[in-house]
Parts: structure tokens; sequence; C-alpha cells
């Protein structure tokens, strides 16, 4: 029996130099926006504020969906702007840095297809 596909978050938080905040693998060098599943039960926005949290050290306060979509995998995720959040930027998860990146690194590292529609949707990418 597989694994329900439970919905995925992802948060796009941007710096005052238009950089935005990258989970980014070691082994791959790959940039990530932070966030992850949905557990079974729990709210989008329950899901987006512990993924956050727990990749990043950064509190979400107030922020807006974007881009409602499908990943390549048939996932459905959806994409949330940070408009206000507190904390300093740290790594909490292991084998992962945390990095400030232009919204076209984000477009080509995981998930590209899909960031490249929602940077898009959310004004981040032209």
């Amino acid at each position: 029996m597989s694994e329900p596909k439970y919905p995925a978050v992802v948060a796009y938080i941007q710096n005052e130099a238009g950089l935005l905040l990258s989970v980014t693998r070691k082994g791959t060098g790959e940039h990530a926006a932070p966030g992850g599943k949905c557990g079974a039960n729990e709210s989008f926005h329950r899901a987006l504020r512990r993924e956050t949290r727990e990749e990043t050290n950064v509190e979400l306060v107030h922020w807006h969906l974007v881009y409602d979509g499908v990943h390549t995998s048939g996932r459905r995720v959806l994409a949330y702007r940070a408009i206000e959040w507190r904390g300093i930027p740290k790594a909490l998860e292991y084998g992962t840095r945390i990095e400030w990146v232009t919204p076209e690194a984000l477009a080509n590292g995981f998930g590209a297809e899909y960031h490249r529609r929602a940077l898009r949707a959310a004004k981040l990418l032209h």
C-alpha cells in the first residue's frame, strides 16, 4: 500500500536585498524553499509555520498564498510569500545550510519546474 500524498507547503522568505531564503542541501548544493509535507489532519498554515521553523529557525508572522499547484511528483504544493517574519535564519536540519539566493537560483534548484511557476505568480521571478 502506498503512502497517501498529503499536500506540501513552501515559504518564500525575502530579505531587504530581494534575496530569498534557501535551505541548501550540502550533498547536492540544490537550493530549496523552506517547507515540507503536511501531516495527517494538519492545516496548511500549521504545516507552513512548523516546517519553516524546523528547517530555518524563522517564525512566520504574516504570509499570503501566492500559488496552489501540482509538483511533477503529483503532490499538491501550496506556496506562500512571507510578509512578516522574525528570527535569525540558521540551518537546523542535518545536511543542510541556509543561504540567501536570487530568485533565479531558487527557480533552478530542487523542484525547479514548480518553483518557476510559483515564483512568477508571486512576482518574484520575471
